[in-house]
């Protein structure tokens, strides 16, 4: 899990063939979100879940293409 000052993003790896990773938006307080139904409906701004290796190049493009 890494959290920022305006995203929360938590990565659950089952195995290689599942990964789940999730973007919040961090409470203005600096909370930290956590996600209580994984991987259902979660008010996550990004979401995805599928092969390690996919699911976790996607999340680390996205904090290249939105830096903090």
């Amino acid at each position: 899990m890494r959290i920022g000052p305006t995203w929360t993003d938590a990565v659950a790896i089952e195995g290689e063939d599942r990964c789940v990773a999730m973007r919040h938006r961090t409470h203005d307080d600096g909370g930290l979100i956590l996600p209580t139904d994984l991987p259902g409906c979660s008010g996550a701004v990004w979401q995805r879940d599928g092969r390690a290796e996919d699911v976790l190049a996607e999340l680390f493009e996205l904090q290249r293409a939105r830096p903090q």
